[in-house]
């Protein structure tokens, strides 16, 4: 069983965030007009994090489609060790592009939101993802479609977005 935390039909919160590796801004207003997926993980939940991403991409494998973000819960992470989080982070975004197929955007399917202070976590109601990673989808008018953390992530994201990609 999981847990339902936004609401849908409400307007997604405002938000600013860069992407890690390509720059790329993102906010309610960037992602207008397209679908969108914000996925929330820690270091201890990034690899079911990454389950529910492919999950995604397997049903909708063009950034067209379904626009899938990583924000990542970096509020634990002492002061002292930021730049080690942050060498960590464009690490993995290069290993990501990497394994993207010839002519895809890297700045279209690698997107990487470091939330350094848990801002993107609380405007979205979302906490312990260090137990299990979360997930909210934004239709193309910037409203909440859902949202939900607990077991089979992969399945309630795919039968989420089920109604709301053409």
């Amino acid at each position: 069983m999981g847990t339902e935390f936004v609401r849908a039909g409400q307007p997604a919160p405002k938000f600013k965030v860069k992407a890690v590796g390509s720059g790329r801004e993102i906010s309610p207003e960037a992602l207008a007009g397209q679908v969108a997926v914000l996925v929330f993980v820690n270091q201890d939940t990034q690899r079911d994090g990454r389950g529910i991403i492919k999950a995604i991409r397997e049903q909708y494998p063009s950034a067209s489609q379904v626009t899938i973000a990583t924000a990542v819960d970096l509020s634990a992470v002492p002061i002292i060790l930021k730049g080690m989080a942050e060498n960590a982070l464009k690490e993995s975004y290069q290993k990501s592009v990497a394994r993207l197929a010839a002519g895809e955007e890297p700045a279209a399917y690698v997107i990487i939101l470091p939330d350094w202070k848990g801002e993107l976590l609380k405007a979205f109601g979302i906490k312990a993802v260090n137990k299990q990673p979360a997930f909210v989808v934004i239709d193309r008018q910037g409203l909440i479609g859902g949202g939900y953390q607990g077991a089979d992530g992969a399945a309630a994201a795919t039968a989420l977005l089920a109604g709301l990609v053409a």
